[in-house]
């Protein structure tokens, strides 16, 4: 054989074949192969795009077919790599949004029309700092019927959707909470699911457990809606989607304690909008619990949930809980603000009420209500330890941290909620 009676011939041949190989193909041994069997490319009868396929084949990275079903199965695969988040112009989607934007597509839905703001309207800027992340945006109201419908293009992008839209208030007629949470909810997520969505992030509440709670209570819990419409519809919601595990796409729920950091509308805007006119009471001193959990273990979660296996769920706190003495003091302080004073409850409750008649007169919500009163009289602190032992949860930031973050945002961009003391910060 030649190799016997030539073999530097042969040495030489083999380099040179490695040579090719590794600048062409270093791990493709099927084209390799394919080169030795075959006669020089100018021998052979071939069409122009059949010796492009192959130049193609020779120069494409080691390991990747070339072969057209695997290259549509590639292309498939990329553009399964979008993750949709809605209600992305609030506080959590928009903070979700911008970090997951570093990773892959994000597109964001929300109901707000960016084109009827003022350049200077705190939502303008969220959305100017959504673009510029790259977030894609979509707008749409959950109670829009065909919704579902319309997002289907955007749908068929995504390998999981993470749902944070939800009504922000405390009270209303339950039938309106109910057609958002509960049957707008469990349509988009149907609609999900058929258009090849593989993950559904769902964003509930520890107030499933109601105002009533036993002490540390975890995720088995008893769940009870105390006569409250967001209770109730996030207890049904969650119950609707788990009704979807099992298919083809699972579902994680999260539910989150008292979301605060720079732009918490219930725990720093709120407050601090009633401590500037005054208004602003604690009750029987303060002595009630906040779950408190800082907006970047919220979306520390996210990730984390993204990752785990469906079907279960998460109480999302920092793992530890504050007083709201403690709490609201602080953010008092971190403000220019004196600590605020304390009243009984059933004299808040009489308050209460007459700001329901009043505002009600003129046709305006109370900035106080009695529901509202319900949410600040939770009397203990809920259990997230299967968060840090199942999930992965690290809380990092300290509450303390977490007030000294809020103080830099107030100066830098929201000095119209600072205190009469702010100069001494």
């Amino acid at each position: 054989m030649a190799k016997r009676k030539n073999p530097s011939a042969a040495n030489a041949k083999r380099n040179s074949v490695r040579k090719k190989a590794s600048s062409g193909n270093r791990g493709a041994k099927k084209n390799s192969a394919s080169r030795k069997k075959q006669p020089a490319r100018g021998s052979l009868k071939k069409s122009s795009a059949e010796k492009t396929k192959r130049i193609n084949s020779a120069n494409s990275p080691p390991g990747r077919s070339t072969t057209n079903q695997s290259r549509k199965k590639s292309t498939g695969s990329r553009k399964r790599g979008a993750v949709l988040i809605t209600g992305v112009m609030g506080f959590i989607g928009s903070n979700i949004a911008m970090k997951l934007a570093g990773r892959g597509p994000v597109i964001g839905l929300d109901r707000v029309d960016i084109a009827s703001l003022p350049p200077e309207h705190p939502l303008q800027k969220r959305y100017n700092q959504l673009k510029r992340a790259g977030v894609e945006y979509v707008q749409g109201d959950l109670g829009d019927p065909m919704l579902p419908e319309k997002l289907e293009p955007h749908l068929r992008k995504c390998r999981a959707v993470i749902h944070t839209a939800a009504p922000v208030k405390e009270r209303g007629p339950l039938e309106d909470f109910r057609a958002i949470n509960v049957e707008a909810t469990l349509a988009l997520a149907r609609k999900s699911m058929q258009a090849g969505v593989q993950k559904w992030v769902q964003f509930s509440s520890v107030m499933v457990y109601g105002f009533h709670y036993p002490p540390n209570v975890s995720e088995t819990g008893p769940l009870r809606g105390d006569g409250n419409p967001y209770c109730i519809t996030k207890i049904e919601s969650e119950h609707a989607l788990l009704g979807l595990q099992g298919g083809s796409m699972e579902i994680v729920i999260l539910r989150p304690g008292d979301v605060y950091g720079p732009g918490s509308e219930p725990w720093v805007v709120r407050p601090l909008r009633m401590m500037k006119q005054k208004q602003f009471l604690l009750l029987d001193g303060g002595r009630y619990v906040i779950n408190h959990v800082h907006i970047s273990h919220i979306v520390q979660s996210v990730e984390l949930a993204l990752r785990t296996a469906g079907g279960q769920i998460f109480n999302i706190t920092d793992g530890i809980s504050s007083s709201c003495r403690e709490y609201f003091g602080a953010l008092a302080s971190i403000a220019g603000y004196p600590e605020p004073p304390s009243i009984p409850s059933p004299v808040a409750r009489v308050g209460a009420w007459f700001m329901e008649v009043g505002n009600s007169l003129i046709m305006r919500e109370a900035q106080l209500n009695r529901e509202a009163l319900k949410f600040a009289m939770r009397p203990h602190p809920v259990d997230s330890s299967r968060a840090r032992e199942v999930l992965g949860l690290r809380p990092t930031v300290s509450l303390t941290q977490g007030l000294d973050e809020i103080r830099t945002w107030l100066l830098e961009e929201r000095p119209d909620l600072l205190g009469p003391q702010a100069s001494q910060l």
